[in-house]
């Protein structure tokens, strides 16, 4: 197996503006529309998007689901507006949970919008199922936990009744998941 070591906040933020870099190049290259994004953008995608043991994925799943999403309508929205180049600043407001875009160019300043957007760590806080859906999640988990030390002989490095993963109760986590192929399966039955 190799095992690699969990990135540092350091480097994920480090990846987060290499990915912004790059969806900015995107845009000024194909619309001559710049993109600047303000640290509290990256410092919403860290919250949001890292989960240390799953590697930069959910990362770049959160940078689709907030920006690249979004940045679409705000480019109509600017060259509806302007012909020339622009630049258009994106910030998030913790407070109000949104995000907002703002063109500039030299003859206009305008808002392109805000987008509220709903967080995942606010749902994994607020979301409260019954005890007894908790219960029923946790006993299901623990199938798949047995079934993985039946089946595969792995024991279970993690398990969950509840989950900031979006639309999942709860999960477990083995050392092998992402090793895992359908011919290993097949081998091992």
């Amino acid at each position: 197996h190799v095992i690699y070591p969990t990135l540092s906040s350091a480097a994920f933020k480090a990846f987060i503006r290499r990915r912004l870099e790059k969806v900015t190049e995107h845009f000024e290259s194909q619309l001559g529309l710049r993109f600047e994004f303000d640290p509290s953008v990256t410092e919403l995608l860290y919250d949001e998007g890292v989960i240390p043991a799953q590697g930069t994925r959910p990362v770049l799943s959160c940078i689709a689901e907030f920006i690249e999403s979004k940045l679409p309508n705000w480019a109509v929205a600017a060259r509806s507006q302007v012909r020339e180049e622009a630049l258009v600043q994106v910030s998030f407001n913790r407070k109000s949970a949104a995000l907002t875009a703002l063109l500039k160019a030299r003859s206009l300043r305008a808002p392109l919008g805000a987008e509220k957007l709903t967080l995942r760590q606010n749902q994994a806080r607020s979301v409260s199922h019954p005890p007894v859906v908790r219960e029923i999640v946790a006993l299901h988990e623990a199938g798949h936990a047995v079934a993985g030390i039946v089946l595969m002989g792995w024991l279970p490095i993690k398990m969950a009744s509840r989950s900031t993963i979006p639309n999942a109760r709860g999960h477990v986590q083995f050392p092998e998941c992402d090793l895992v192929t359908m011919e290993v399966g097949r081998r091992a039955l």
